[in-house]
């Protein structure tokens, strides 16, 4: 359950975007990310989701927050299963959810991964095939 009440939502996207892909399971990193973005970020922050056409047959999906952000050391970490972040109360680790994600977006054929922009937070990064049917094998 996640509420974005106390965080606005900006979305940038096209009008139209088709990919071949297991929709509830991009949705569930979507929401993963999601999550995690208003766990970490101030009251009130916004957050940022940017979808993209890319060249090459790919789609590049963003997910920005205005959090504390996380520490370098940890960047290549996060999306290890055992990963919980260090900051506030162990309940309030990212937990499985990243894990989870990664292991949904590498089995479309894709790629996920963390950028830490310079004015702070976090962007999470998923660049997917738009047509993910040849490299998901039983999906």
């Amino acid at each position: 359950e996640m509420s974005a009440t106390d965080h606005p939502l900006v979305v940038t996207a096209p009008a139209s975007l088709v990919a071949q892909v297991d929709r509830l399971r991009i949705e569930q990193v979507l929401t993963n990310l999601l999550d995690n973005a208003i766990k970490f970020s101030p009251s009130g922050a916004e957050i940022e989701i940017d979808l993209a056409e890319r060249s090459l047959g790919t789609a590049r999906l963003t997910v920005t927050d205005h959090g504390p952000g996380i520490r370098a050391e940890d960047r290549d970490r996060i999306f290890d299963r055992s990963y919980r972040a260090s900051d506030g109360p162990p309940s309030d680790g990212m937990g499985l959810g990243l894990y989870i994600s990664r292991q949904i977006v590498e089995q479309h054929g894709g790629t996920i991964g963390v950028e830490l922009p310079v004015d702070g937070g976090a962007r999470f990064v998923v660049v997917l095939p738009l047509d993910a049917r040849e490299v998901a094998p039983g999906a």
